[in-house]
């Protein structure tokens, strides 16, 4: 489901564009985790002594479970950040750009548009393909990790930050706030949506696009399906132990209006 709404207005967006500038600026490279890493333990970065710890430091403080590299452990995320992650989140970006008919965004787009952001980034492809697509827009993507590439067009930079913490941005700060694909590492989409709100401008809009991974049949013949059954429910089961739902979209509807949006939309694919 993608629910769009806009605050006291409304919104779409344009179609994809890949492909980078010749020769943009530099950034700061990411260090790629290595393959192959025996499971093992790591602290907290930091230095014994008292000393101030670095951001680079901070960031690179990961752990190896079975070969699969996650953020750091005091993080409540659930998806690993490696290769193989990354890569899913690409194919997803491109998937779902092919079902929105090569729209990167189903908000429409206005020439105002001056800053947008993209929370839960991921690779940044999202962030990067629309900064393509609209140069006179500065986009902002978030994450908990810095997995994005170093060569990126000049209007769009990353950002660390935990969408689930209060948001740092002051209010009426964005003209498209960007969400997708973020089940089962939000406890509280109600305030989510409320922050949102809040650094979305006057006539901006924000966009959420979720998907419900239980499966379900119009004539419920999934009833004969025990495999499809018990998937269900150990999805419903697994958020609940979590504390992070995977099947809560439908509510999306109602926390984006008890946040404050108006001219709230919801487009359902199946």
């Amino acid at each position: 489901m993608v629910s769009t709404s806009d605050n006291r207005a409304q919104a779409i967006d344009g179609a994809p564009q890949s492909g980078l500038e010749e020769n943009p600026p530099a950034q700061q490279p990411v260090s790629q985790p290595q393959e192959g890493l025996e499971p093992i333990a790591v602290q907290e970065a930091g230095n014994d002594d008292g000393t101030d710890s670095t951001l680079e430091d901070d960031v690179q403080c990961k752990f190896h479970r079975l070969h699969l590299v996650y953020e750091k452990y005091d993080t409540e995320y659930f998806t690993p950040n490696d290769e193989q992650q990354r890569e899913s989140i690409d194919i997803t970006h491109h998937y779902l750009t092919l079902l929105h008919d090569g729209k990167l965004a189903l908000v429409p787009f206005e020439d105002s548009f001056k800053r947008v952001l993209d929370v839960g980034t991921g690779t940044g492809i999202w962030a990067i393909d629309f900064a393509d697509e609209n140069p006179s827009v500065e986009v902002i993507g978030t994450d908990l990790s810095p997995i994005q590439p170093a060569w990126v067009p000049p209007n769009v930079k990353f950002e660390l930050e935990d969408a689930t913490c209060s948001w740092t941005w002051p209010e009426n700060h964005f003209d498209l706030v960007h969400i997708r694909y973020l089940i089962g590492a939000i406890a509280d989409w109600g305030a989510l949506f409320r922050e949102a709100f809040r650094c979305c401008n006057t006539n901006g809009f924000l966009e959420s696009g979720e998907v419900n991974p239980t499966f379900c049949c119009d004539d419920e013949s999934i009833e004969n399906a025990p495999a499809l059954r018990t998937w269900n429910t150990l999805f419903k089961e697994g958020g609940k132990v979590f504390g992070r739902s995977f099947c809560d979209v439908d509510n999306d509807v109602k926390l984006l209006r008890d946040a404050g949006f108006v001219d709230v939309q919801s487009v359902e694919y199946k």
